[in-house]
Parts: C-alpha cells; sequence; structure tokens
C-alpha cells in the first residue's frame, strides 16, 4: 500500500497553523526589541502599573527579556502540543492557542514600553 505524502494538507493542520503564528509574533517581537528600543540606555522604564505608575526601572537592555520569555513560551508549548497530539487533541489545540495570545500580549506591553520611554 503507497502512502502518499501531500504537503498542503499537512500545513493546514490547526496546530501548526497556531504555532507558526506564534512564532511569526515571537519573530516580530525580537526583531522590533532589537531594531526599536534603545538598549543603550542606562535609565529605561521597563513596567508601569496604572495604580502606582512607574515602578521598574532598568537598564535598556533588560527588554530582551520579553522575547526569551516569548520564544521559551512558543517552544515549551509546542513541545507539549506535539506530545498532547494523539492522546488528547483538545489540550493540544488549547496550548497552542494560549502560545499565539501569549505572543500577543507580549508584544502589546512591548509597544507600551517602547511609548513610554520614547
Amino acid at each position: 500500500m503507497k502512502r502518499s505524502f501531500n504537503i498542503a494538507a499537512r500545513f493546514r493542520s490547526p496546530l501548526l497553523l497556531t504555532g507558526g503564528a506564534g512564532a511569526l509574533l515571537n519573530a516580530a517581537l525580537w526583531i522590533l526589541s532589537l531594531t526599536l528600543f534603545p538598549r543603550d540606555l542606562p535609565a529605561a522604564i521597563l513596567h508601569y502599573n496604572v495604580g502606582v505608575g512607574i515602578d521598574f526601572i532598568g537598564e535598556g537592555h533588560q527588554i530582551l527579556v520579553l522575547p526569551v520569555l516569548g520564544t521559551a513560551l512558543v517552544v515549551l508549548d509546542g513541545l507539549l502540543a506535539y506530545v498532547l497530539r494523539k492522546t488528547n487533541y483538545l489540550s493540544a489545540a488549547i496550548l497552542m492557542g494560549a502560545a499565539v495570545a501569549a505572543q500577543a500580549l507580549l508584544l502589546a506591553a512591548f509597544t507600551a514600553i517602547l511609548i513610554m520611554n520614547r
């Protein structure tokens, strides 16, 4: 019995699509944080709370914590989703959806921090 390999069908998988979306958002976060954020600042606003105001000031290069966390989330969620996909597809789909949502939140946080430092 010959098994055909249909690459188009493989890339229509919801898990691959959400994983790709998470990876694209994370790549955008890396590119933006490496190109737009002034890393040479001795004091940069890195956290703002509506109730308190500015509550964390650090060095500009510390902004790279956001894309590093995003990368770790995408990789860990992707690995867990890969392990769970055969036994519990719903959990795998929720993990990958959560990774995309987390990337979007990290990108929004970066944008807010960038605006505050301009």
